[in-house]
């Protein structure tokens, strides 16, 4: 009678998991989405979290290994392409709480500023 007792209680547990699972994602079909444009301002690879701060707030992001991260003229990259300093623009959904990056785009890069040339003065 134990065994039985037993087995029925992991057949319930695995249908309400199934049903959890199949209502999860009617849950993320739903789910809010945005973009967010920012500087990054913390970069943590192992983790897979991305910080980005504009003007006025600032967010939190994972960075699931399927999202697109592009660099240059759709130039596909790695989250460890990206750096602190970068200006991004982040397009994102939130699932369960937690702003989740489905595809980041570095927006280019200013040209650093060349130093001044030293004026150089010739005595004839």
């Amino acid at each position: 009678m134990k065994t039985n007792g037993f087995i029925t209680a992991v057949v319930a547990f695995v249908a309400a998991a199934f049903l959890l699972s199949s209502g999860g994602n009617q849950a993320q079909a739903a789910a809010s989405t945005g973009t967010y444009n920012g500087t990054i301002t913390s970069l943590e690879l192992k983790t897979r979290t991305l910080k980005v701060k504009s003007e006025s707030s600032s967010m939190a992001f994972y960075v699931p290994r399927e999202a697109t991260i592009i660099v240059r003229q759709d130039e596909k990259a790695q989250l460890s392409d990206l750096t602190v300093g970068d200006k991004v623009r982040v397009d994102y959904a939130e699932q369960n709480g937690i702003y989740v990056a489905a595809e980041i785009e570095l927006n280019e890069k200013e040209p650093p500023t060349p130093p001044e040339s030293p004026v150089l003065r010739h005595q004839f």
